[in-house]
């Protein structure tokens, strides 16, 4: 059973096609430069206890058509490339709690779309302001009941008080009663006024025709005789 790191010197055999390091006790970070590997068709690092990222250059190794880096201690987001596609299949990843990004459905910080909370819960955290807001809001609401209420009794329990109130009351919509009848009395006698000048002209109006008819008839008489 192998340990330790993984020997830089599997980067350098350029012509390997399979390699396949699982079930060992393999510690560390996967070889930067294993993508050195151009031939490479398998990779198997699978049951060790890999850490750290998965190396970018994984996704750009042409002939790769098998990975398998489950279960092992791997973090970060998970490399996307056109020739990863073809391992495109969450098992490759399985068994590793620290990767994110696709195929995983765990999303990777920054990642999320906009308006969606990173809150793995789903639910939707109030702020703080919103928070403090609604604790003044509560925390307000209990005294000011409490005032409201303990007035309230005090106009009905105690008799000056509450005399005085109801006279305030009596004299508000006495106030309210005479501005209402003065507001009617003051139209009803500008419509009454407007009435009888209307009156006024109807009257006089065959009055002003019958005198207007006489200078018309008389003019018409001088106009007869000057033209004689």
């Amino acid at each position: 059973m192998l340990d330790g790191q993984i020997p830089e010197e599997f980067t350098k055999l350029v012509a390997l096609q399979n390699l396949n390091l699982s079930c060992n006790n393999l510690s560390g970070h996967i070889p930067t430069n294993i993508s050195d590997l151009k031939n490479l068709e398998s990779l198997d690092l699978s049951r060790n206890k890999l850490s750290g990222t998965i190396p970018p250059g994984i996704s750009n190794m042409d002939f790769l058509s098998h990975l398998n880096l489950s279960f092992n201690r791997l973090s970060g987001p998970i490399p996307f490339g056109s020739h990863l596609r073809t391992v495109d299949d969450e098992s490759v990843y399985r068994g590793n709690d620290g990767l994110c990004g696709a195929p995983l459905q765990k999303i990777c910080p920054g990642d999320e779309p906009p308006g969606t909370d990173s809150d793995p819960s789903g639910g939707d955290n109030p702020s703080d302001d919103d928070l403090d807001i609604h604790n003044w809001f509560y925390a307000g609401l209990g005294p000011g009941f409490t005032v409201g209420f303990l007035g309230f009794c005090s106009i009905l329990f105690k008799r000056s008080w509450r005399v005085s109130h109801f006279r305030r009351l009596d004299k508000a919509i006495e106030k309210f009663s005479m501005t209402k009848m003065i507001t009617m009395l003051r139209f009803k006698r500008t419509f009454v006024r407007r009435e009888q000048e209307l009156v006024q002209q109807v009257k006089l109006a065959p009055f002003l025709l019958t005198n207007f008819s006489h200078l018309f008839k008389v003019e018409a008489i001088i106009d007869y005789i000057w033209h004689l």
